[in-house]
């Protein structure tokens, strides 16, 4: 489906181009599968929304959604650079805790700034 060019010499040292555009059902055939892809893009993303939650783990907020490519968990917790992700929303709630006071005590051992508890 892809154009084609190709380039055609002409007098005097001139060089033209042809090109040969997609044809109307190569056109609505990628038409077709790019609206098919928006589709499952839309579904994907209304299933990861209506499975966000927010929380708060050690006076941090933390975002959780089920990453609906892998079916796995995702627990984030931005201000601090933490992330997990694991087979249930349980155990990424456990495991963001664990990373999150990792990720402290790795900033304090660098001298880095331990950022502020949301609450």
């Amino acid at each position: 489906m892809a154009s084609r060019a190709r380039v055609v010499p002409e007098s005097q040292g001139a060089v033209a181009l042809e090109v040969e555009a997609p044809s109307a059902r190569d056109l609505e055939a990628r038409m077709e599968a790019l609206e098919e892809q928006l589709d499952q893009l839309h579904n994907n993303m209304h299933r990861m929304l209506a499975d966000l939650e927010i929380r708060i783990v050690d006076g941090y907020i933390v975002k959780a959604w089920l990453d609906v490519e892998t079916g796995e968990w995702v627990a984030e917790c931005p201000k601090v650079g933490a992330a997990v992700q694991e087979p249930s929303r349980d155990e990424a709630l456990d495991a963001i805790g664990t990373m999150i006071a990792e990720m402290l005590q790795v900033k304090h051992e660098f001298g880095d700034p331990v950022p502020p508890r949301d609450v």
